[in-house]
């Protein structure tokens, strides 16, 4: 899994292996897209904090992981090896 940490104020994105680590400051939305620009993966995270979402499910390859809260978006790709 290939992924440059990323931050933007009020959220940070990690990969470790098939794990995509999300810290958020309120509530948000964690969407994962192929690179044709399907969604296939929809997950929410009703609190603030730490978490992790599981990748497992997802083939090899590269995605788009989209996280929105309230008041900011981030987009980041990940590489699923």
């Amino acid at each position: 899994v290939r992924m440059a940490r990323k931050s933007a104020g009020q959220l940070k994105l990690s990969v470790n292996g098939s794990t995509l680590n999300v810290t958020i400051a309120a509530a948000a939305r964690i969407q994962v897209f192929d690179m044709q620009g399907n969604m296939v993966m929809n997950h929410l995270e009703s609190a603030a904090g730490n978490h992790q979402v599981s990748l497992e499910s997802l083939n090899r390859g590269n995605y788009v992981v989209r996280v929105k809260t309230v008041k900011a978006a981030q987009t980041a790709r990940i590489s699923l090896r």
